[in-house]
């Protein structure tokens, strides 16, 4: 099983996270952070106030860098910019590398990759818990209890995605 290079990523891909307007609508709506979508295509980038006059801005998995325009129109001058590509994999002028530990605590950005599938037993190199997930996700589907559909329409997933209870905050 080899990871698919991110260059190699669909144009026409969303991220399920910073491209979902149910995710979107949820930081609008229960958190106190500034959230504002960057392009057309549904992307958003969301802030918090550190401290007076000091800002967190993380924009996750998406291409375009925000800029200090951008920014401005919501009152932030100074902070933090948390930014991870989805496709491009240079690093611009004047940005910094943070350590893999952090990314993976704070903002995801280690913890999403798309595998090619290209052999029957692609699972056996996973860990024990992600292994044990896939044969609870297995029996699942054979008992009936989940249920995989193929056909539904967008607004069908979700108000189905909207009404399941997940214990996650950021569902």
């Amino acid at each position: 099983m080899k990871t698919l290079p991110r260059s190699d990523i669909p144009e026409d891909f969303v991220y399920y996270r910073t491209g979902s307007r149910v995710f979107f609508n949820y930081l609008k709506r229960f958190r106190s952070y500034i959230t504002e979508r960057v392009r057309k295509r549904g992307e958003f980038f969301s802030a918090f106030q550190m401290f007076p006059g000091f800002w967190s801005i993380t924009a996750e998995k998406i291409d375009h860098e925000l800029t200090r325009e951008e920014l401005e129109k919501y009152g932030i001058r100074h902070g933090i910019v948390w930014w991870t590509p989805m496709r491009k994999t240079e690093k611009p002028r004047g940005w910094w590398r943070v350590p893999t530990w952090w990314t993976k605590y704070d903002i995801h950005a280690s913890r999403t990759a798309f595998s090619v599938l290209d052999r029957p037993g692609y699972a056996s190199k996973w860990s024990s818990s992600a292994r044990a997930h896939r044969r609870k996700v297995l029996e699942h589907i054979e008992t009936g209890k989940i249920t995989i559909r193929n056909d539904a329409t967008l607004d069908e997933f979700l108000e189905l995605y909207e009404r399941t209870p997940v214990r996650d905050s950021e569902k």
